[in-house]
């Protein structure tokens, strides 16, 4: 884009002759008859991006851009992507975790790191983007077709990661950032935070008359999600109404701690050849505390059966007029506590070598090799815990309860965190307590050759090449059923962790 300021600066000039002296004008300052450039940045140079993206590509492509290097506003990156259209963020914990587009679930579509398939931490090759601090990307491409030369393409899409390359991006740049979090829920579980932070930083500069170029990012988090759920089981039948069944209500606390590393070397020797080495680290710890209780409130039974003496009562209903129990109490409830933790670790490596090659001729040549390579390990804990071991074994609750279209609220008469009455045991039969463990890899070893020749009849080039690629993918799944030591059916509960 370019502005012409002549008659401007003419006009200001001899307004100034019939007050004062003109000053002498500063060489490098426009001249009449000058163009100046107008270099647009931030927000709108994004726009300007996604759009020129759009339009330039073969295929069907949505496309983001950082509004400059390290500030794409969001946690991860796939909080990000989720804005485009035809595209939607799948959540756990709270943060968007996964990609769907186009209404197929995140297993149909393939995620790229620089144009190369990456790893996943899940049992398939859905990628999980908490891996991927959104700070370290520089632009998000989102193709929704097919092309020949798109390796590891998905089914229903094809995202593709980008870091910024330090001689395209052509001029130092230092950024640092930082923000704090907080869980407006607050601290749901003993032993939970509400609050968090993040920080990140970017340098970028060339060297050697921009022959050698080198980008760093570095992102840490450390941040709670806090969750309040409610489960209704169900709903019974009773007396030709329906009643709520049964219900699961938990807290959940996360801590999600992830260090992102990026990296890229770039060297060009002379104009028509350029090398590049990237390489991209993350580590990510996910530990996760679940606490609640389970009611079981006679689903799949009928309630006040005379056959079953010991069975769940309910009395003083009322109803409305859809024949919806709205408020009651229940007797004989057995209530099971929950005490859930579950940790995951994972750490994923990704290493690149790319050696372009553009000829004057028209003859292009491009030859690429990378390894990405995924560990992951987690561990599941459940606790089960009531009055006593066994059904009918310990004291029972009456609740009371008040059901509306936002829920249950119940009132219990037993003090549920009292570690005189509530035992580490199997109220129920469930199963006691099980320790889950899972183990798992996967590991993708990729070369591609390309070679192009650019046309200047109807078809603008030629492109035509192989490529390899080499892909483990392992899981080991250990589950064991705990049980406490001795002939103990049940044991009080520890009064701290």
């Amino acid at each position: 884009m370019a502005l012409i300021v002549a008659g401007t600066l003419a006009g200001t000039g001899a307004a100034f002759a019939q007050a004062a002296p003109v000053p002498q004008s500063d060489p490098a300052a426009p001249q009449s008859g000058d163009e100046v450039d107008i270099v647009v940045t931030g927000f709108r140079a994004s726009l300007e991006n996604a759009v020129a993206e759009k339009k330039n590509r073969d295929q069907v492509v949505e496309s983001i851009s950082a509004e400059d290097i390290g500030k794409l506003p969001d946690a991860s990156i796939a909080e990000s992507i989720a804005r485009l259209p035809g595209l939607t963020s799948q959540r756990i914990s709270g943060r968007s975790n996964s990609i769907s587009i186009r209404g197929f679930a995140p297993d149909f579509s393939t995620t790229l790191l620089n144009g190369r398939e990456q790893t996943s931490t899940g049992d398939n090759r859905a990628v999980e983007y908490d891996q991927y601090p959104a700070e370290i990307m520089s632009q998000v491409l989102v193709y929704k077709t097919g092309q020949a030369n798109l390796v590891g393409q998905g089914l229903s899409g094809t995202v593709d990661l980008r870091t910024v390359r330090p001689l395209e991006y052509g001029r130092q740049a230092i950024s640092i950032g930082g923000r704090g979090t907080y869980a407006d829920l607050g601290k749901l579980n003993a032993g939970s935070r509400d609050k968090g932070y993040r920080v990140s930083g970017t340098y970028i500069d060339q060297y050697a008359d921009d022959t050698i170029g080198i980008a760093l990012s570095g992102n840490y988090l450390d941040e709670p999600y806090q969750i309040q759920e409610f489960n209704a089981w169900g709903y019974a039948g009773f007396n030709g109404q329906g009643v709520i069944g049964g219900s699961k209500s938990y807290v959940t606390s996360t801590r999600l701690k992830r260090l992102g590393l990026s990296g890229t070397l770039q060297y060009r020797p002379v104009p028509n050849l350029t090398v590049t080495v990237d390489g991209f680290y993350s580590d990510f710890n996910d530990d996760q505390i679940k606490r609640g209780i389970e009611l079981p409130l006679g689903y799949g039974q009928d309630f006040n059966s005379p056959t079953n003496p010991n069975g769940v009562k309910l009395t003083n209903t009322t109803a409305n007029s859809d024949g919806f129990v709205t408020s009651g109490t229940f007797g004989n409830v057995e209530g099971v506590v929950r005490n859930d933790a579950f940790e995951r670790k994972a750490k994923l490596y990704s290493f690149g070598y790319n050696m372009a090659w553009r000829g004057d001729d028209g003859w292009n040549a491009t030859l690429d090799a990378s390894y990405s390579k995924t560990d992951r390990q987690e561990i599941i804990l459940e606790s089960y815990a009531g009055t006593g071991y066994g059904q009918n074994a310990g004291a029972k609750d009456t609740i009371s309860f008040t059901s509306g279209e936002t829920g249950t609220r119940f009132s219990p008469t037993l003090n549920y965190s009292d570690p005189n009455l509530i035992l580490l045991t199997d109220p129920l039969g469930w199963g006691g307590a099980n320790l889950q463990a899972g183990y798992f890899n996967d590991r993708i070893a990729q070369y591609r050759f390309e070679v192009e020749k650019e046309l200047d009849d109807f078809f603008g080039a030629v492109k035509f090449g192989l490529n390899y690629t080499d892909r483990d993918k392992s899981l080991t799944p250990d589950e064991a059923l705990l049980a406490l030591s001795g002939a103990c059916a049940s044991y009080a509960s520890p009064t701290s962790m």
